[in-house]
């Protein structure tokens, strides 16, 4: 069933802050080269755990399109020298996309051979000081472009354009699989259906649910579409329309929390661009109406990046309202409901396009393009506080310290752990559901302490499937998906 948007505005402070203490200043990654590029959000092109900061960008430095990895290994302040991804012989290759796991660090991109373009990847077991060997992930005389990447696990799952000839407009979502994390590739499967030019999907996975939302990008529609895999990329529902406006709908950037998912997305509203937010709290069973984040007030809004760290929704994008092309940036502490006030990152406005965003921790990394003096460079600002102007609405609580922490073992056989945290105490149920709501298993009920606890769940004679653990305290809930085997 299609959503209807009917469009709830969310409150958002639309002064802009030029100058903000906790924001470092901005670093160009790439100097002295024809041309530096980013690729779109939908792919991810920046990852950060711990002090490394991981980047993936392509340039024109060897005088073709190439595309080249990048790392600091002190949380942002220094860059160390691009290494190029791809053979020195290998050129219109592009549009990285790069994924982690701890340590681990998954990068791919497609690379044009004649009338083909296939995707190809590499990877790191040691946060990106050595890398293997280029693989090839397929090889079957098609077109795969705008690749997005994810991670579950020794689990990769792909998202890809697909079209059968280089020069037409059709094109489909196809998702791959990889269960020895890339060195072998399972054949690409359809998930859209509808859209006539489907592009830039972009694929998350939550609890072992694999998420892909895309936009049609043609002309007499542009809508935004979502599937999802409930068995880590065995089987795939049917794609959902989440849009119907008669306007353009693109560039959707996904964010997934468990079973919170949230889609930004820009659409052609009066002559100009915003960005709005749709929401799901059930693992994308159902959606939100859109809310409108930003472009009300003057200019335009585009090209938004989404990130959902430490219960907070992080955004960056590119906004016109001072008559430049600027990257900007803003959080939300309550899941899109108020946002903060809008930072421009750039200390000289100017030309951006294309923004990125990585958050770990306290810091937020953001990366865009932007043409300063008829060159396009790619540029690095971070905040290590993630402290910002000033959020609307002084009754937000920040709950990055309430909610369930981890499950183990997961999936779930005899038995697992099941591990919460508590910032005040009080009284507290934790209770197991089952896909249709019916309570399976009352774990506990009654008051306890802040801080963390552990409670176990032994689901004798229930049947493998999928079920919820939802945790309520103090007018707060948290819930994870449970996977029995």
């Amino acid at each position: 069933m299609i959503q209807r948007c009917i469009f709830v505005t969310v409150l958002l402070l639309f002064s802009i802050s030029f100058v903000d203490a906790q924001w470092m200043e901005e670093l160009p990654l790439t100097t002295g080269t024809p041309r530096g590029w980013t690729g779109y959000a939908t792919g991810r092109g920046l990852e950060a755990e711990g002090d490394r900061v991981h980047a993936v960008i392509m340039d024109e430095r060897s005088g073709c399109w190439q595309p080249y990895y990048m790392r600091s290994t002190d949380g942002g302040a220094s860059w160390g020298d691009a290494m190029l991804l791809t053979d020195t012989a290998e050129c219109y290759a592009g549009y990285p996309a790069i994924c982690r796991d701890g340590m681990k660090l998954y990068v791919a991109w497609h690379r044009e051979e004649g009338m083909d373009m296939d995707m190809y990847m590499r990877r790191s077991d040691d946060g990106g000081a050595t890398w293997s060997a280029k693989d090839t992930v397929t090889n079957d005389e098609h077109i795969y472009e705008y690749t997005s990447i994810a991670v579950d696990g020794d689990v990769l799952h792909l998202v890809a354009a697909y079209k059968e000839i280089l020069m037409t407009y059709s094109s489909d979502i196809y998702y791959l699989r990889s269960t020895d994390r890339g060195r072998s590739w399972q054949e690409g499967v359809k998930i859209s259906d509808a859209a006539e030019r489907a592009s830039l999907p972009c694929v998350r996975v939550s609890d072992g649910i694999v998420h892909v939302a895309w936009f049609d990008n043609d002309p007499s529609s542009r809508q935004l579409y979502y599937a999802r895999s409930t068995d880590g990329g065995d089987s795939w529902s049917a794609e959902r329309q989440l849009t119907d406006a008669i306007t353009f709908h693109a560039m959707p950037s996904l964010a997934a929390d468990g079973l919170y998912l949230h889609i930004a997305y820009q659409v052609y509203v009066d002559g100009k661009w915003q960005i709005r937010l749709l929401s799901s709290e059930d693992y994308g069973e159902s959606w939100s109406d859109a809310s409108l984040v930003v472009g009300e007030e003057g200019g335009s809004a585009v090209y938004p990046a989404l990130v959902y760290a430490d219960s907070r929704l992080h955004m960056t994008w590119v906004d016109t309202r001072s008559g430049n092309y600027d990257a900007c940036y803003a959080q939300s502490l309550d899941r899109g409901a108020h946002w903060s006030a809008v930072e421009v990152l750039g200390s000289d406005p100017g030309n951006a396009t294309r923004p990125v965003i990585a958050v770990n921790g306290d810091a937020v990394h953001v990366m865009w393009l932007e043409n300063q003096g008829g060159t396009e460079n790619v540029y690095y600002r971070r905040n290590p506080s993630r402290n910002v102007t000033g959020i609307h609405g002084s009754g937000i609580a920040d709950t990055r310290d309430f909610g369930i922490r981890s499950v183990h073992p997961h999936p779930v056989r005899s038995g697992t752990t099941i591990t919460y945290a508590l910032t005040h105490p009080g009284m507290v149920r934790v209770v197991v559901h089952d896909m249709l709501g019916r309570r399976v298993a009352e774990l506990h009920e009654g008051v306890q302490a802040a801080g963390v606890h552990e409670i176990t769940w032994r689901p004798n004679g229930l049947p493998p499937g999928s079920y919820f653990c939802r945790i309520t305290a103090n007018d707060r809930s948290s819930v994870k998906l449970l996977l029995l085997r």
